[in-house]
């Protein structure tokens, strides 16, 4: 025999379901927060790109040179996240006359007291990342969380020197060296390459700074880790900006035009009266992790929330345990020990499930008690005649009295008959029951069947003084003939068997709606209250009809009730003065129609 996996306990297919709906509706809340976020933030950093990029619009126009020499040095005030901003001012020519750093600087010539820039473009990568280091390493030692080393401030530095290319007031730097008071030597910047038009420059006043040198909240150097995803962030910044020079359209990169001559429009702008109309263009780009400022803006909302739908789920699973789970588990407790089940629960499908197990446990219960009650009383039934059997059987055997072996044999017949009838009686009802009785179904007239089968039982009727009285109106209905005949047939033996002597059984027949009727109402002794419904069931006799030969063997009534039921119908018994009134009720069918 195949066998059925067990199926997923009730609890864990609730919680699976209730944690499916409550963290799809989170869910769902927290796309449209998180939409709603992204819209925010975009246009929040598209009007502060927009801002820092419209003041170099509001420049007047005598201010670009001034502003040129420090545009290197440009920091976004977008702070948000890993932020970095590239900056690149295009002249008119198309040439970039100046851009934004990571790292820069600033000096003072010990032989010419004069202010040049430092550039620190050349360094690579990895330059960036030591200086960084080198910048925040020095200050960490003095106390000063600055992204700017100062050399007034090292007390350990006698002087520095510069090697480098020198263009202007603009210095390319290839080597920073620090003269330390301890006779040593340290090399802060060094490209590595060697060039015979590098020049050294001894520096009175030094400031190096870099973007990337980062303090943390705690006050500590920020790591390496940092540094890199900022210079990272930079570098994308620079190549978004580059894309929009060459004519692309980006989406963190904003531009402005701003009045910007070149050298030569400069000559001619001091010789003329009025400044020149050439105007440049400023591009400033931006490069970020959106999703760390979104992160910093609802993380604490989406982990708040999450908590609560799980407080919500945890709340929901231990309500439900209460209100369902653990009813249906007494349910199951109490159907499989067989005791009675509780209907107070708190959900009224439980409650009417456990009435109908309830109802169920009843009925089983009567179904045995029937089923014993029944195999009792066939053990009764078979035991009577088989005793007589045995009886004469023996009295024949040992030849007892050989003057008597006709009625011995007599009787043997009637009691084998008797027992046959009984048994037959049985078959029938039992295959009734089941349903494996065919009904072969045709039109009958109940008028001609009562009469005949009731008119039989006249003569058994005589004896006693009875009489029969038939008031049979037409009625025909679509029905096995035989099988109605034979309920017809115990109706009759059972009315004759307990009419009164001198009494009447009185057969009606009529339509009353769309039902047939017919009523056996006979004169004699009332039947007990507590047996009106008791007498239809198999071998069921009261004490007022245990007389073996007036009580017979107790099925008749039960076939009567069984064969009706086949076709629709049902009896009933009740009392009236001075006698009994069984009732019998068949559906009108279209054989019936027809024949009205």
């Amino acid at each position: 025999m195949k066998k059925h996996k067990a199926g997923q306990p009730l609890r864990w297919r609730l919680i699976w379901a209730m944690a499916g709906t409550v963290l799809g509706i989170w869910a769902l809340l927290m796309g449209l927060l998180l939409l709603q976020t992204v819209e925010e933030v975009d246009n929040s950093l598209e009007q502060k790109l927009h801002q820092d990029v419209m003041y170099f619009y509001n420049l007047p126009e005598d201010a670009w040179e001034r502003e040129r020499a420090f545009l290197h040095q440009y920091q976004s005030g977008i702070t948000q996240g890993d932020a970095e901003a590239a900056l690149v001012a295009v002249d008119p020519s198309g040439q970039r006359a100046a851009e934004s750093s990571i790292s820069w600087g600033e000096a003072v010539r010990a032989d010419t007291g004069e202010v040049v820039q430092l550039n620190l473009d050349n360094l690579d990568r990895e330059g960036q990342l030591i200086l960084a280091e080198w910048i925040l390493a020095k200050n960490e030692k003095i106390g000063r969380e600055w992204d700017t080393y100062e050399l007034s401030r090292d007390v350990q530095v006698r002087k520095a020197e510069v090697r480098g290319w020198v263009d202007g007031n603009t210095v390319h730097v290839h080597q920073i060296i620090l003269r330390l008071t301890n006779g040593g030597n340290d090399l802060v910047v060094d490209i590595g390459e060697e060039d015979t038009e590098l020049e050294t420059v001894p520096v009175d006043y030094l400031e190096l700074s870099s973007r990337i040198a980062e303090w943390t909240e705690t006050g500590k150097p920020a790591e390496r880790e940092e540094m890199e995803r900022h210079l990272q962030h930079f570098e994308m910044a620079q190549i978004l900006v580059d894309r929009a020079i060459r004519g692309e359209h980006v989406q963190w990169v904003d531009s402005v035009s701003v009045y910007m001559p070149t050298d030569s429009q400069t000559e001619r702008a001091d010789q003329s009266d009025g400044p020149m109309q050439d105007r440049g263009q400023i591009y400033l780009g931006i490069s970020l992790s959106k999703s760390e400022i979104i992160w910093e803006r609802i993380g604490g909302t989406l982990i708040k929330s999450l908590l609560l739908a799980l407080a919500v789920l945890l709340f929901l699973s231990r309500y439900l345990a209460k209100q369902i789970i653990q009813p249906l588990e007494n349910l199951q407790r109490a159907t499989a020990s067989g005791t009675k089940c509780t209907v107070l629960g708190p959900v009224r499908e439980i409650n009417q499930l456990a009435d109908a197990f309830n109802h169920a446990q009843a009925a089983l219960k009567q179904d045995l008690e029937r089923e014993r009650d029944l195999m009792r009383a066939v053990a009764h039934e078979l035991k009577t005649p088989a005793a007589v059997l045995r009886s004469y059987a023996e009295g024949l055997q040992e030849d007892i009295a050989p003057d008597k072996r006709e009625a011995y044999l007599r009787v043997l017949m009637e009691e084998a008959n008797r027992t046959g009838k009984l048994v037959e009686d049985l078959l029938e009802l039992t295959r009734i029951d089941s349903g494996k009785t065919p009904l072969r179904m045709e039109a009958v007239d109940l008028k001609a069947l009562l009469a005949q089968v009731f008119g039989r039982y006249e003569q058994i009727l005589a004896p006693k003084g009875g009489t029969l009285s038939l008031l049979l109106d037409d009625c025909t209905n679509t029905c096995d003939r035989r099988r109605m005949e034979q309920a017809a047939d115990n109706l009759a033996s059972n009315a004759a068997r307990f009419c009164a002597n001198g009494g009447t059984v009185t057969v009606r027949l009529r339509r009353e709606g769309e039902e047939t009727v017919f009523t056996v109402d006979n004169d004699g002794p009332n039947i007990p209250a507590e047996a009106l419904e008791r007498i239809f069931e198999p071998f069921y006799r009261g004490d007022w009809a245990r007389d073996r030969e007036s009580g017979g063997a107790g099925l008749g009534l039960a076939l009567v009730k069984s064969i009706l039921a086949l076709h629709g119908g049902r009896c009933t018994a009740e009392n009236r003065p001075g006698g009994v009134v069984l009732r019998v009720e068949l559906p009108v069918n279209d054989a019936g129609r027809l024949a009205r």
